[in-house]
């Protein structure tokens, strides 16, 4: 079994404030001395700076960024929800460990998609397919509650 994992959330500060004030904030080497696995960001553009990313390299973190999601706590904690279950298992044994977690927003896709894929595993015509699955008109009329 996976050692449990210790990881700070961090504050989604405005990015004007964060740079006035980085200089004071805890970083990697802070979390690790304080018995901290690593941290829990919306602020992705954190991998990107030379002396973050290199704090975090040699103090061995894990990083779990969330990117895209603006100051949208809501997503940003369906993203991170949907990344942790057994993420202590992924962790890389004695290197740092940066789960990049993306989401982006899919356009709607048309049912009749999907209706041909069926036939298509089936080996079947989409047509007749819905012809023989199809609701009828009353089917559709009836109240169901």
């Amino acid at each position: 079994m996976a050692p449990a994992l210790r990881l700070a959330f961090d504050q989604n500060f405005p990015t004007s404030l964060i740079q006035r004030i980085a200089e004071f904030l805890p970083e990697a080497i802070a979390l690790r001395q304080l018995g901290w696995n690593g941290l829990i960001t919306n602020n992705y553009k954190m991998l990107f700076e030379p002396h973050e990313i290199a704090t975090v390299v040699a103090t061995k973190s894990v990083i779990v960024a969330v990117q895209g999601l603006g100051h949208d706590p809501l997503r940003a904690a369906g993203a991170l929800l949907l990344e942790l279950p057994g993420i202590e298992s992924r962790v890389l044994p004695d290197r740092s460990s940066v789960f990049l977690l993306r989401y982006e927003r899919r356009p709607a896709r048309d049912g009749w998609e999907f209706v041909t894929e069926a036939a298509r595993r089936r080996d079947e015509d989409p047509a007749a397919l819905w012809r023989q699955h199809r609701p009828s008109r009353a089917e559709l009329d009836t109240l169901v509650l």
